[in-house]
């Protein structure tokens, strides 16, 4: 009768508890893709773009969040820029956030940037001549697009 008492007691425990162990892992699992997320906005803030890449591509290939998904591919888009061999990727992810949301902060001059890497010229020029009629545009990158 004792024994089946300790039974009774253990598997009540095992039941109620892995439910708090299947939250505390998801808690840990968000805080987690929480401080990679400010990890790679830190470096692209700091213009570290090649620091940023894979950490935007890990976050981008892990969320199952559409809205966030946007804003990874958005940034991913951005970094692409850099790297010589990711201009088409660079291209594809842009032109996708463009269509998607085209008040994206200055994805006019981003994705002109990118048709011009990919050599694109008559459609970087018609994104860099909206870019710079743009009242929004930042003073910095409309001296770039000139």
């Amino acid at each position: 009768m004792l024994g089946m008492k300790k039974l009774l007691f253990i598997l009540s425990l095992l039941l109620f508890a892995s439910p708090t162990f299947s939250q505390s892992a998801k808690a840990k699992q968000k805080r987690k893709m929480a401080d990679t997320l400010e990890r790679a906005n830190f470096f692209f803030a700091e213009k570290a773009f090649l620091t940023a890449l894979p950490i935007y591509q890990f976050l981008l290939d892990s969320s199952p969040d559409k809205k966030m998904q946007m804003y990874y591919k958005y940034c991913l888009g951005i970094c692409c820029l850099v790297k010589t061999d990711q201009h088409e990727k660079s291209l594809s992810l842009l032109s996708e956030v463009a269509e998607k949301n085209k008040k994206a902060a200055d994805i006019q001059f981003y994705l002109a940037r990118a048709y011009m890497l990919n050599y694109k010229f008559n459609e970087a020029i018609l994104q860099f001549t909206e870019y710079d009629s743009n009242k929004n545009a930042r003073r910095e990158l409309k001296t770039e697009a000139l």
